[in-house]
């Protein structure tokens, strides 16, 4: 007999319902929590596929993901900074501050280049189509980009937590973060 009265109320919720509450348990990481929504869920028995094969798909898919996160983030912020530049630019007032945004338009452009240059590493490496991961990261052009030295303190970083998530490494501690 469950004696918790909270693990009552939750043998009577959905798999959605109890797949949010595990969601939002994420941030609390309150083990005993955890178990009673654990303990709450159905059991089954299933036919399906190989699970090396899902795992891996799934580490690809999240890999590809976090880089398309990634990059679109950069972008973001090299276009902000190019807008400020060009603002400042025209502001004639404005002329002590052209240098600092310059060097911020930069080091997004590097990063950029860095991003760019870690997918195609690590497709190459994990033998990944670079396309498809563009693809679903919504990059519809190859249009021409300025060729940018890439960040190297970036680009070692960005490498490790692609790799760290093709390995399915859920314990990686970006470094240089």
């Amino acid at each position: 007999m469950i004696k918790d009265p909270i693990s009552k109320l939750y043998k009577h919720m959905t798999s959605k319902e109890l797949a949010a509450l595990a969601f939002a348990n994420l941030a609390n990481n309150d083990p005993l929590e955890e178990a009673r929504i654990s303990d709450a869920v159905p059991r089954h028995t299933y036919i399906c596929l190989d699970a090396t094969f899902r795992q891996h798909l799934d580490c690809i898919f999240n890999m590809a993901c976090c880089w398309s996160i990634q990059y679109w983030q950069c972008k973001s912020y090299f276009y902000a900074s190019s807008g400020i530049l060009l603002a400042h630019l025209r502001d004639k007032t404005k002329t002590d501050q052209l240098a600092q945004d310059d060097d911020i338009v930069e080091l997004f452009a590097q990063k950029i280049a860095a991003l760019e240059l870690a997918l195609e590493e690590v497709c190459h490496e994990y033998r990944i189509d670079i396309k498809v991961v563009k693809q679903l990261a919504g990059i519809t052009t190859t249009g021409t980009t300025l060729k940018r030295t890439p960040d190297a303190n970036y680009l070692k970083h960005i490498k490790g937590e692609m790799v760290a998530i093709l390995n399915g490494d859920t314990e990686y501690k970006a470094i240089n973060k």
